[in-house]
């Protein structure tokens, strides 16, 4: 039982991690695009947190679009971007996050993306994603977003500038793998 408690600890290789930007919506269309820039570590995303004024427990359908380097410069240009994940789920209401569980992916160290988080389910009347007007940083000692536009739907659609993704990026940091090697079983009863 020690052992396996040694081992378990010792196996543990990443640490979680949160940035929140804000659910304070007054505005809205149908996705944002934004810079997200990664500092000395690689990170896996586990899930975004999402702004929709969709009711609450309505389905609302998101994708995710990545891509090395800003989003400036691709706005329109769908093969610039990476398809990451499209998932249904419920709503948890205006200016509150709803949980887009997206396939973990591993973003590099000291490298900037731009993300595009599409509401592919959009309805002008009853179920748009909400954002805030203007352009803001949010930072830790992880991650920085840097906020950039408002999109209609899809690559080709209207452009509203600047616009403030409402949402929370959810994510690992790994830690130093020199530090989290798990030892062999004989190394490890040799310790006793």
């Amino acid at each position: 039982i020690v052992t396996a408690g040694i081992l378990s600890a010792l196996a543990s290789t990443a640490s979680a991690g949160l940035l929140t930007t804000t659910f304070s919506s007054n505005n809205g269309y149908a996705g944002n695009m934004f810079d997200v820039t990664t500092f000395g570590n690689d990170l896996n995303i586990t899930g975004l947190g999402v702004n929709t004024d969709a009711n609450i427990g309505s389905n609302v359908t998101f994708s995710l679009y990545t891509k090395i380097g800003s989003y400036s410069g691709s706005e329109t240009n769908a093969s610039d971007w990476t398809l990451i994940d499209t998932k249904t789920f419920a709503s948890a209401g205006e200016d509150n996050e709803s949980f887009f569980d997206v396939s973990d992916f591993v973003l590099s160290s000291n490298t900037t993306y731009g993300f595009y988080v599409d509401l592919s389910s959009y309805n002008r009347n009853t179920n748009r994603l909400v954002y805030t007007n203007g352009s803001n940083t949010y930072s830790n000692a992880d991650l920085q977003i840097d906020t950039g536009i408002g999109r209609g739907t899809g690559f080709s659609s209207s452009i509203f500038s600047p616009r403030t993704w409402n949402g929370s990026i959810h994510y690992e940091v790994a830690s130093n793998t020199s530090a989290t090697k798990v030892p062999d079983t004989t190394s490890t009863l040799a310790l006793f």
